[in-house]
């Protein structure tokens, strides 16, 4: 858009409202700036949205590339007139060349101060990401790195949110309900390492919330044999969960075998391994499985295990949910507290569907 607006100023056009006349070139320009500034808005959204280093560099740079751009395609040596008529000294023009790069680096440097003062909120609107929903065709790149919201408007909103939550989100029994397979052992951390995290923020929260965890593990064992992906599973325990192998208590089911821990914070853990030769393998099989064990067993036996009147109330006022996850995802305690406000706004509401995002860096995860 910036190459077309130093266009735009090279153009010889007539302002005269009595003699205004639009050529092809002039029209096809204009009509090129607005919507190349448009595109150029919408995608600096999504790359704000996604990546602040996506965001932040082509905002920075397309200003010098674009003049060296407009110095490429001029021709002669005359490339700005008024320069040649006031400049005429070439030391002058090295002064100047050298006092507009420094401000470009300063302004580098303060852009980039600017925008990572924020929070990395993933896919985000446009309302929380900018001040004002509009932008500036002209100096569409300063326009749209200022009006990007910092840490100050985030935290507002976060102190607001939280304030929200305290009114809505409380007493809910959750069953965290995960489907596994040949996983890796990285991705079998990265997963153990949340429960973990629900665990531990369990002990501090205030809110009378009851987290159960569940994992369906299939091709588990064969004939009460545990294979090498369960000892895998088995193996990470103690690292990421605090856990030995002997503090469990194991139970012979009809889908094949089922061992219950109880981690910190009181927190049960179940891990139930599949047998193909009993039940139907693969994941959609397994949610299934986890729907009707929670729904027709695991409630009505919490029901009468609970040890307050609160969890019992909780559970017949059907304030009991499951959170559905893959095994090779990591969440937080504030992400789930955030799908439970969802669902306490509105008692029609029946299932929330989180936002996901790849994790790491790079142009694989940027696009």
């Amino acid at each position: 858009s910036y190459g077309y607006a130093v266009l735009l100023l090279d153009l010889k056009v007539d302002l005269h409202v009595s003699s205004f006349d639009w050529d092809d070139l002039e029209l096809g320009t204009f009509l090129m700036h607005v919507i190349v500034s448009f595109l150029t808005y919408l995608l600096a959204w999504v790359a704000c949205a996604l990546q602040s280093w996506a965001f932040l560099f082509p905002m920075l740079l397309s200003t010098p590339i674009s003049f060296v751009w407009y110095v490429g395609s001029v021709e002669g040596n005359e490339v700005f007139p008024f320069i040649d008529e006031y400049f005429v000294d070439w030391n002058l023009k090295s002064i100047v060349f050298i006092v507009a790069s420094l401000l470009w680096i300063s302004q580098f440097l303060a852009f980039s101060y600017h925008i990572f003062q924020k929070s990395n909120n993933v896919l985000t609107s446009d309302a929380d990401l900018f001040w004002m929903p509009r932008y500036n065709s002209v100096f569409l790149e300063q326009q749209l790195i200022l009006n990007r919201k910092t840490a100050i408007s985030g935290s507002v909103v976060e102190s607001s949110t939280d304030t929200y939550r305290q009114i809505f989100s409380r007493n809910n029994f959750i069953f965290i309900c995960s489907t596994m397979y040949h996983e890796t052992e990285v991705e079998m951390t990265q997963m153990l390492r949340s429960i973990d995290k629900m665990a531990k923020a369990d002990i501090h929260t205030n809110r009378n919330n009851t987290f159960e965890s569940h994992i369906f593990f299939d091709d588990a064992c064969s004939d009460e044999q545990l294979n090498l992906w369960a000892i895998q599973l088995l193996g990470l325990l103690e690292g990421t969960l605090g856990i030995r192998d002997v503090n469990r208590l194991k139970i012979i089911t009809p889908y094949g075998m089922q061992l219950r821990f109880m981690l910190r914070g009181r927190m049960p853990f179940f891990i139930h391994l599949k047998d193909n030769n009993k039940v139907k393998n693969k994941k959609r099989w397994s949610q299934v499985m986890y729907m009707n064990y929670v729904l027709k067993y695991r409630i009505k036996q919490s029901l009468s295990q609970s040890e307050d009147d609160m969890g019992r109330r909780n559970i017949a006022k059907n304030k009991a949910f499951i959170l559905t996850t893959d095994a090779d995802i990591d969440f937080t305690s504030g992400s789930v507290i955030a799908l439970l406000d969802i669902l306490a706004r509105d008692e029609k509401v029946g299932a929330v569907c989180a936002r996901t995002h790849p994790l790491g860096d790079g142009p694989v995860v940027w696009y």
